[in-house]
């Protein structure tokens, strides 16, 4: 294994010198951060594939490469799997029959590609797309390969701290040049929102796996640091987060099935005092804006430009009509895939409008699962998503007393069940960018499921 790393590292420095000789900085750039990777990869040794879950979390880019950090944690897991299994270094469970519940989506979705290739612009062809076949495809075999492998209690362990750590990381890049992704998201969205903070939510759903909900209403460190992370995913603006958060509980109320008084008594003393707090709004105080818009969807006398948020959304009508039109033109295939000319995207991104909702269309942003999937790849996709939605919900139900509570294998376990849940609840979604996080959280509690110990 080292000596195959040596020649890869050899390979690497000796392209890097050949930039430098031309003045390519980037090349160098690229060396330091393939020699670290390196060196994690070669100290995890058989635990390398936590580097899949830990860079979903971690939001940073290498220079050089035209990757996220989720999709190099794929790439590096499915890469260090074949090589390890070739050389018989770990032992590994055969594929999950589960992992068939997302077949018929990948399979629709490769048919599809086959009637409308894209993703041949390196070859000369004017239309690209090929970005969002390659999250697909890199997603379904991570599914296929994470499923097999085998955890204990200790790596599980070392993932719950990972995720922790990982999103006030992530903070750290969001506000620092390796995290301009998380701040021009949030001002190209609005202005006064701060998405990149959504992140602590993360840490809040997992603390509520982890501990009993009984343990937040006492006065310790568990009570303030929930309080302060609620405050902080309201302050970041996020609606969706905001939702998760307030709809965890009662989730977590069946799965655990403990404490169940517990979290409706806490839950209509939050309801009274969040009601104090909608009814003063506007009329008493004025709440920051992303706050405001976190909670739009409740009702209250909310800042005027929420009018077409909430319950009634313009922007969304519009797009998901436009899916719809898509949809009814070909209920098949919708518009076959993700065909982009080159010349028409730049053309709609140079476009001075105030919502550019050709851009959103052409790029697939369709702010809804079904009718998006249905206009991108027909109504069979749609459909097929929802059956892999429900199906691994069902999985998750079924097996929510499968392991002692208050271990870290089971605290996982039902974080990443949350997401299952959330998938089928929330409309929101893309499809490729869904199917990419979805099939990594689901293979992780396949995983989860492979027990050594």
């Amino acid at each position: 294994m080292p000596i195959i790393f040596g020649l890869a590292l050899f390979a690497i420095a000796f392209l890097a010198v050949k930039g430098m000789v031309y003045g390519n900085v980037t090349n160098v750039k690229l060396l330091v951060a393939m020699v670290v990777a390196i060196g994690v990869v070669l100290l995890l040794d058989k635990n390398y594939w936590m580097l899949c879950p830990i860079l979903v979390v971690v939001s940073l880019r290498i220079p050089g490469l035209p990757f996220s950090s989720a999709e190099l944690g794929c790439l590096a897991l499915i890469g260090m799997f074949l090589l390890r299994s070739s050389m018989h270094m770990d032992r590994v469970t055969p594929l999950k029959k589960e992992v068939i519940f997302a077949a018929p989506y990948f399979f629709w979705v490769c048919v599809v590609w086959c009637l409308n290739p894209t993703g041949m612009h390196i070859f000369g062809s004017n239309t690209i797309g090929g970005r969002f076949y390659f999250k697909i495809v890199l997603a379904f075999a991570t599914l296929c390969v994470l499923s097999r492998i085998i955890t204990s209690e200790r790596q599980c362990k070392v993932i719950f701290w990972s995720i922790i750590i990982g999103n006030f990381i992530s903070i750290l890049f969001s506000l620092s040049s390796f995290g301009v992704d998380a701040l021009q998201e949030s001002i190209e969205t609005d202005a006064n929102t701060k998405y990149y903070l959504e992140t602590f939510g993360n840490i809040l759903l997992l603390l509520l796996c982890h501990y009993r909900i009984g343990e937040f209403i006492k006065l310790s460190w568990k009570f303030f640091v929930a309080v302060i992370l609620f405050l902080t995913v309201a302050y970041a603006g996020r609606r969706t987060m905001m939702g998760r958060v307030l709809i965890t509980p009662f989730i977590l109320m069946f799965f655990k099935g403990k404490d169940k008084i517990k979290t409706i008594v806490i839950a209509l003393f939050a309801c009274f005092i969040l009601g104090f707090v909608l009814v003063g709004q506007g009329r008493v105080y004025e709440l920051p804006y992303s706050m405001q818009r976190a909670m739009s969807f409740l009702p209250a006398k909310w800042d005027s430009r929420f009018d077409n948020y909430g319950t009634k959304d313009l922007f969304r009508e519009e797009l998901h009509k436009r899916a719809k039109e898509r949809i009814k033109e070909s209920p098949l295939f919708g518009r076959k895939g993700f065909s982009m000319d080159l010349r028409d995207t730049l053309w709609i991104n140079s476009r001075d409008v105030a919502v550019n909702y050709e851009g959103h269309e052409y790029a697939g942003n369709w702010h809804n699962k079904f009718w998006g999937m249905g206009a991108d790849f027909g109504l069979p996709a749609s459909f097929a998503w929802y059956f892999f939605s429900i199906s691994t919900v069902l999985i998750c139900w079924k097996r929510r007393y499968w392991t002692k509570f208050g271990t870290f294998r089971n605290t996982l376990f039902l974080y990443y069940s949350l997401f299952m849940v959330y998938d089928l609840i929330f409309a929101y979604g893309h499809s490729a960018v869904t199917p990419f996080g979805q099939w990594i959280n689901f293979a992780m509690l396949l995983a989860l499921f492979n027990k050594n110990d």
